[in-house]
């Protein structure tokens, strides 16, 4: 029961944020909300895999959806990056008697939100999708194995969220692989470095908080879910 709430929490939030980027484009004509609600439907599907593979008996089956979560695990944090898209000038200080003044564009308003709530919304998806890949993971991996793998998908995280953001590239692109090892070849410099790295410590620390957040009663939980895929 408490598993069937929560799907339907996540399912009314990720609804509710859809309907609002509908009012978005309905209001302005813009499309960039559109992308957004886009992008959260990718940033829903690695926790759909984790759950599916916790559930899936087939070995082909759990190898299948894990290489799957973690193509599509990046999306969760990519959000992040569309800040940038964040409207100008929503706040300014008027030369002539030194008030602060706002913007009085609601469009504009409700797209910061729409950037900001997605941003947290997807984020959270993104951890909670980690925590039961975690779960999962303990059961059949020593923990120092479910260490190394942790920051390996951090660092991939953070690289996904670079080839996203500057090289435009999606994660069905790994169907062409050569494509995409050239693509990525020709960016390697400094600031790549640099910026996977920048990335992956970003959702390092929201990890980190993330677990800070869930109370006693949380890892009483995890034990019961490991015991019952041990089983």
């Amino acid at each position: 029961m408490a598993r069937k709430r929560c799907v339907l929490r996540w399912g009314a939030a990720v609804g509710l944020y859809w309907a609002a980027c509908a009012a978005h484009v309905w209001r302005t004509g813009g499309l960039l909300a559109l992308g957004l609600a886009w992008n959260m439907l990718l940033a829903l599907l690695p926790l759909c895999f984790a759950c599916a593979a916790g559930r899936c008996r087939l070995w082909a089956g759990r190898a299948a959806l894990a290489v799957l979560w973690l193509l599509f695990l990046p999306n969760t944090f990519y959000m992040l990056t569309d800040l940038i898209h964040t409207p100008q000038n929503m706040e300014w200080v008027n030369a002539a008697d030194w008030t602060v003044r706002h913007s009085e564009n609601v469009s504009d308003w409700l797209l910061t939100l729409l950037l900001g709530t997605g941003a947290v919304l997807a984020v959270l998806l993104g951890l909670e999708a980690m925590r039961v890949f975690r779960v999962y993971c303990c059961v059949h991996w020593p923990r120092p194995a479910v260490w190394a793998g942790g920051g390996t998908v951090l660092l991939l995280c953070g690289f996904g969220m670079y080839i996203g953001r500057f090289l435009r590239l999606n994660s069905w692109d790994i169907l062409h692989p050569l494509a995409l090892l050239r693509r990525v070849w020709a960016s390697m410099d400094t600031f790549q470095l640099q910026v996977t790295l920048l990335f992956a410590g970003a959702v390092f620390l929201l990890w980190l908080a993330y677990g800070a957040l869930r109370p006693v009663d949380g890892e009483k939980q995890e034990n019961k879910e490991s015991d019952a895929l041990s089983t």
